[in-house]
């Protein structure tokens, strides 16, 4: 019987007489890779999984770059349990064709079943990025699968959305932009002039304010221009502390958003006049923790690093205090601060203190820098001393990287972090630095409970109405440590 009939066998179904045909075939030319091919496709059919990949195996033995036998070893690697040689096949597979988009979402599909979320959406992406728009459709579907989110092609609604945002402000849309956009026309117009913003914005069914600052007022004033559309503004955190948010007419706006729990129950403190039926949510901010690549940490536990613009809102001469007590007990730790000084006192009195107390050789300031995740790779902990956080975004990041966290505990916090991961006494900070979170534990709450899916999939809920996206995701880190 010759190759042709045998594959012909295989083809019918009838896997046993193709499987003896395609043995004696092989038996006189051990290295036919159609044959090893037609092998192992028909021991995977059988559920004959050992066989399948020790043939897809011999084929990449003879040939290594033979893609459709290295995707088959996944796949039955897969299928056998072996799940750590279905990883390792899979990074073959994006290591190896770094270019080609299938090979990637290939390898994405592989690394979603394995339940490696992060590689996976970082395959994805570079598909994405590779194929432009021939396979545009069916790759942001993959997309959203390993990501937790609705298909985009499943999606009948696309909403006209609009993002106001003062010039200036505007770092914390353009990635949530990229993320609603398979589900949303949505556009991001920044400036300076609110009736400019409102012109530009002024066709959409959809207007999302950015911060509840002047800007926010003076278009909200435009009532004739609001009448018929969902209007949302989104609260950061210094609105309500200033009481900026005190001045703003909400009664044209549907939505108010707020990034923590915290600031939502001080603004409804203020009895302010919301309009009935006006919805109240909080979304957290996301992290992209692609940006933040996982580090694994040695044994060393002396590296602190604070990552911040300084000025009074981080209270850095608690920082200070808070390091010469640490110091006193750990003489090996070391203190690394990255930023600009936004307050001239500090940039005087930080260095005063440390030569004070002879910590000058214990502390090295970076001024401003322009890759943390490069930066933060051999720190040990991320400080915050923070009297006051909406959440603390940088603190996040930091801990996805790998970085145990020594938090203070500013209100509100137990909210957003575990108590483990607070301090409030220097005795408490002592405890967080000799018996600190592991680093792979601190990278995973992030990407449990901070990945910025999370944040997509809570602004469809808002935009197209809880009933027509599905709501996976109940955040409750808090009630996690209970």
């Amino acid at each position: 019987m010759n190759l042709e009939q045998a594959e012909g066998l295989v083809k019918a179904g009838k896997l046993d007489e193709g499987i003896a045909a395609l043995n004696g075939l092989l038996s006189g030319e051990p290295g036919n890779i159609r044959a090893l091919m037609g092998m192992g496709v028909a021991s995977h059919r059988l559920a004959r999984h050992e066989e399948a990949a020790g043939a897809f195996r011999r084929i990449l033995e003879i040939d290594p770059g033979h893609l459709e036998a290295a995707k088959s070893l996944c796949l039955s690697l897969l299928a056998s349990g072996r799940k750590e040689e279905c990883g390792e096949a899979a990074d073959v597979i994006a290591r190896d064709r770094p270019e080609d988009h299938s090979s990637l979402a290939f390898a994405a599909a592989m690394y979603q079943a394995l339940g490696r979320g992060c590689d996976a959406r970082l395959a994805v992406d570079r598909a994405i990025e590779l194929a432009g728009l021939a396979n545009r459709d069916e790759y942001l579907d993959l997309r959203a699968a390993v990501s937790g989110l609705p298909k985009p092609s499943k999606v009948k609604y696309r909403p006209e959305v609009a993002i106001l945002c003062v010039q200036g402000m505007d770092n914390f849309i353009h990635e949530l932009v990229k993320g609603l956009s398979p589900y949303c026309d949505i556009k991001a117009h920044v400036g300076g002039n609110p009736a400019e913003l409102l012109k530009a914005g002024g066709k959409a069914g959809v207007l999302w304010l950015e911060w509840g600052n002047q800007m926010t007022g003076a278009i909200l004033a435009q009532k004739d221009k609001l009448r018929g559309k969902q209007v949302i503004v989104r609260i950061h955190n210094y609105e309500v502390h200033d009481n900026l948010v005190d001045r703003l007419d909400f009664s044209g706006v549907t939505d108010i958003v707020f990034v923590c729990s915290y600031l939502r129950d001080l603004f409804l403190l203020k009895n302010l006049k919301v309009p009935t039926g006006c919805r109240v949510h909080v979304v957290h901010n996301g992290i992209d923790i692609r940006r933040f690549r996982y580090v694994q940490r040695g044994d060393s536990r002396k590296d602190i690093a604070f990552l911040a613009y300084i000025s009074y809102k981080k209270d850095p001469m608690v920082l200070m205090q808070a390091f010469a007590f640490l110091h006193r007990r750990h003489p090996d730790a070391k203190l690394h601060i990255a930023g600009m000084f936004q307050d001239r006192r500090y940039e005087i009195g930080m260095p005063h203190f440390l030569r004070e107390s002879g910590l000058s050789d214990r502390a090295v300031f970076y001024g401003h820098i322009t890759n943390a995740d490069e930066w933060l790779k051999d720190k040990d902990y991320i400080f915050s001393s923070s009297l006051l956080e909406s959440q603390g975004v940088g603190m996040l990041e930091a801990m996805s990287c790998g970085c145990r966290p020594l938090i203070y505990n500013f209100p509100g916090a137990s909210d957003l972090y575990l108590r483990s991961q607070l301090w409030t006494t220097f005795d408490d900070l002592e405890d967080r630095y000799v018996r600190g979170q592991d680093p792979k534990e601190a990278s995973d709450f992030v990407a449990r409970f901070y990945d910025r899916n999370r944040e997509i999939a809570s602004w469809l809920r808002i935009i197209h109405n809880r009933e027509t996206i599905e709501e996976k995701f109940d955040f409750s880190p808090y009630q996690a440590q209970a």
